[in-house]
């Protein structure tokens, strides 16, 4: 099947919102939140939400998260 330009896009838009840093497929919050227009805190209540579950399954939530530092450009 031919892929539309609404589907390229769509693939573009993901490649951009994830990198690979030391071998990981990684992205932040921050990017999460741009890229689905969502308030930043929900994505973090989220995140926050599947790390207790993976925690209540006995999943290591550092397994999937992890702790990182921003610094807003206007500090």
């Amino acid at each position: 099947m031919m892929e539309t330009a609404i589907q390229k896009i769509e693939k573009v838009n993901a490649a951009r919102l994830v990198e690979v840093k030391n071998g990981k497929v990684v992205t932040t919050s921050l990017e999460v939140a741009k890229y689905f227009n969502k308030e930043h805190y929900h994505v973090l209540r989220a995140i926050r939400q599947v790390a207790e579950g993976l925690a209540n399954f006995g999943e290591a939530p550092k397994a999937y998260f992890e702790l990182g530092s921003y610094v807003h450009p206007q500090n």
